[in-house]
């Protein structure tokens, strides 16, 4: 399973990266703060670096040595001064360099058109992969494809072995370039064969690109390497369903139960399995099991109810099957399905 999602990475950028961070440096370099050009130096540093906006050198601000030798100005420098901040780390050879003076000379020299030499000094400091893919899912919060693309492929060349990478970059890009995401996931897998989630994430992306084959080959494989994971018996369920292969989704679904007992992804899922298989009584009885577990609340029990009036207006149980899409209604205003519902509920009303 997954465990590099760090996210004491970003609070730590965002420290250092604003100029909030005044309130914590050092009295020498604090009594610059009334240098109007480090403040707005700062400001644009934080701005760029978090919107993945890194445009290009420029020479925009002199800062004094006192504060130009602070990781927190370098970081300034290094956004605005290509060759100010490369000048400040030639001067500083011999000297360890922290994570912060890394990760911003390397910018430097990226955004000096070196991008061999900024390679090579980030994978100095490996860890700066993981800033990259903190910073990617910063920006596919605020929907910025291109830098995502762009920080999740400086994370992979920055650490080229590291199979979490790949799959964090595959993760990330499966929605707005699925076939980058399927060679990312498929470098996982040969980097780490062992690991379930390359082969389940795979098999996902091929549910959602109609590739139903290919998805159950991926999650059964994901099943092998971890059977006690429950998550992979969800792959391989939905992966079967979409394939039309109930048996097989029924298995997976109910050996997810136990695994899981009353889990309400799983019950759903059981109960669809039903619906669509034309196994009516079997549907409404797991569907139910699937709203009592979740104390008829949240997503899972709108879904539940949802599946739940199609499975009545099969048994031709109108009564249930109103109540069934009203309480889709009250639990979900929003749900995706809402218009469907409300069509059917004014059908099912109609003719009473």
């Amino acid at each position: 399973m997954l465990r590099y999602r760090k996210l004491f990475y970003l609070a730590t950028m965002l420290l250092l990266l604003t100029h909030r961070v005044f309130l914590w440096l050092p009295p020498a370099l604090a009594a610059n703060l009334s240098n109007v050009s480090l403040v707005r130096a700062l400001e644009i540093a934080s701005s760029r670096f978090l919107s993945g906006e890194w445009g290009k050198c420029e020479v925009r601000v002199t800062l004094p040595d006192i504060a130009s030798s602070s990781r927190l100005a370098l970081g300034a420098l290094a956004q605005l001064d290509c060759p100010a901040a490369l000048r400040q780390i030639e001067d500083a050879k011999g000297r360890a360099l922290t994570d912060v003076e890394t990760l911003w000379l390397g910018y430097a020299l990226e955004q000096s058109g070196r991008h061999t030499q900024a390679l090579e000094t980030w994978r100095s400091y490996p860890a700066i992969g993981r800033y990259f893919v903190v910073l990617a899912e910063h920006n596919a919060a605020g929907a910025n494809a291109e830098a995502v693309e762009r920080f999740t492929r400086l994370a992979v060349e920055v650490e080229p072995q590291d199979w979490s990478l790949q799959l964090e970059r595959g993760r990330l890009l499966r929605s707005s370039n699925p076939t980058q995401a399927a060679v990312a996931f498929r470098r996982a897998i040969e980097l780490a064969p062992e690991e379930a989630e390359g082969y389940r994430f795979l098999g996902l992306l091929r549910i959602e690109q109609s590739d139903f084959a290919s998805a159950m080959e991926q999650c059964r494989k994901a099943v092998e390497v971890e059977p006690k994971n429950s998550l992979t018996w969800q792959c391989l369920g939905e992966a079967a369903f979409h394939a039309q292969d109930w048996e097989a989704a029924e298995w997976a679904f109910m050996t997810k139960l136990t695994l899981v007992p009353n889990d309400p992804e799983a019950l759903f899922w059981l109960g669809r399995t039903y619906r669509y298989a034309g196994q009516n009584e079997q549907a409404a009885y797991w569907l139910a099991q699937a709203v009592q577990s979740t104390h008829d609340s949240g997503s899972w029990a709108a879904y539940a109810w949802y599946e739940s009036g199609y499975t009545f207006m099969a048994q031709e149980q109108r009564a249930k099957a109103i109540q069934a899409f009203r309480r889709v209604q009250e639990l979900a205003p929003d749900f995706v399905y809402i218009q469907v519902v409300q069509a059917e509920l004014a059908h099912l009303e109609e003719n009473r």
